[in-house]
């Protein structure tokens, strides 16, 4: 009889939690472990240090030219573009630096209109519920689906699944 992960993990769920918190609090306050786990984000969302970006406008905001904090893709869509065959937020064009006030002057309208949908009952902009499992119960994740499913199908299509 094979060994069934997940009866063992919903067995010991919480211990499982635990411990793995356990590790990361250990872990947590290691320069070289915020060092990694920052490189590995910026080469993620930006395909480069950001120290590369703030450099073009000598770590000035591109919008008011006070000292900047954030990195800002300029299309508003940077981590999305697999439709127009990019690579996402890999574009050095598409990266500007940005002061913290003028980054958020920009997304407002957006993040205004995620808390009015939460707000008034709806699960996400565009849908009803997760398009894959039909749940509300847990967070939206992006493209309908909820974190859950959105792992699962990462997990499968690094596998080689559909």
């Amino acid at each position: 009889m094979a060994f069934d992960f997940k009866e063992y993990y919903l067995a010991h769920a919480d211990a499982i939690k635990q411990r793995v918190r356990a590790a990361y609090q250990a872990k947590k306050d290691d320069p070289a472990f915020k060092e990694k786990t920052r490189a590995r984000r910026e080469q993620q969302h930006f395909g480069m240090p950001r120290s590369v970006i703030f450099r073009k406008t000598d770590g000035q905001c591109y919008f008011c030219g006070k000292p900047a904090q954030v990195v800002h893709h300029l299309d508003e869509d940077g981590r999305t573009q697999e439709s127009q065959n990019r690579i996402p937020g890999h574009d050095p064009s598409r990266l500007v630096a940005a002061c913290r006030a003028c980054h958020l002057d920009i997304h407002r309208d957006a993040m205004m209109a995620v808390k009015k949908t939460r707000a008034n009952g709806y699960w996400s902009r565009q849908y009803a519920c997760c398009i894959e499992c039909g749940t509300t119960a847990r967070k939206h994740w992006g493209h309908g689906l909820c974190v859950n499913c959105a792992a699962r199908s990462r997990h499968q299509s690094k596998a080689g699944g559909v």
